[in-house]
């Protein structure tokens, strides 16, 4: 692991190297600066410097915002990472990955990885011990990441950084986004997330179900319907 205390822009437009994977977690944008690593261009780079078969990776939160905030977000990174997929964290918190193409899951290949003694590690510090718990955190398969903001959304630029006037009002308002949950794919026992596709393929044994029980009982991660599709 190496750390680089750099400007982010910066660092990452003079960068030739690639990258597996790219994480944005930034301040909150209602803090000056901030909009400028959730811009289109910024976005663009990421791009640049993603390996094939890399992930990006963006944080942003729901509370203390406003829907146009949430939306002009996921546009402006699906206006570059049009197979993006929306996942939730907590209950305040969302993360969109983005690629530069569709990635398909391996579920033999992941359930390898989680248990493997240092992931398997990792993922028990938040409490996640089996697959299904963590399948269960995507909101949205890519075609409807890229539904939830209107069509007349404006994107966030370096020159037009709209994001940084709509945030503090946001946050002044002392709002919270709720729009995105109207494509919470989780509703539907039909949906294209991953974790129907993992259901189609597969039984779910009881210790696998059981995580997925103490983890939703301590974080309300599903909503009642959606824990009783399951």
């Amino acid at each position: 692991l190496h750390v680089f205390a750099e400007d982010a822009k910066s660092f990452l437009l003079n960068s030739g190297d690639q990258y597996d994977i790219i994480i944005n977690a930034p301040s909150n944008p209602w803090m000056a600066g901030v909009a400028g690593v959730l811009s289109r261009e910024f976005y663009l780079d990421c791009h640049a410097r993603l390996a094939e078969g890399g992930i990006v990776a963006q944080w942003f939160h729901v509370n203390n915002t406003s829907d146009e905030v949430v939306d002009t977000i996921i546009a402006t990174f699906t206006s570059v990472f049009p197979s993006a997929t929306l996942w939730q964290s907590s209950e305040h918190d969302l993360i969109m990955l983005g690629a530069k193409s569709t990635l398909h899951l391996d579920f033999k290949l992941m359930d390898e990885r989680i248990n493997s003694p240092t992931v398997r590690s990792s993922l028990k510090r938040i409490d996640i011990e089996q697959h299904l718990t963590l399948l269960a955190h995507q909101l949205t398969s890519s075609k409807n990441t890229i539904a939830i903001p209107a069509d007349s959304t404006p994107l966030n630029y370096d020159d037009r950084p709209v994001l940084e006037g709509m945030a503090q009002r946001g946050f002044f308002a002392r709002g919270k986004a709720e729009n995105w949950k109207i494509f919470d794919e989780r509703n539907n026992a039909q949906g294209s997330l991953l974790l129907h596709s993992y259901l189609q393929k597969f039984q779910v044994v009881k210790e696998v179900f059981a995580n997925l029980s103490a983890y939703h009982l301590r974080y309300n991660l599903l909503s009642e319907n959606q824990f009783r599709s399951l």
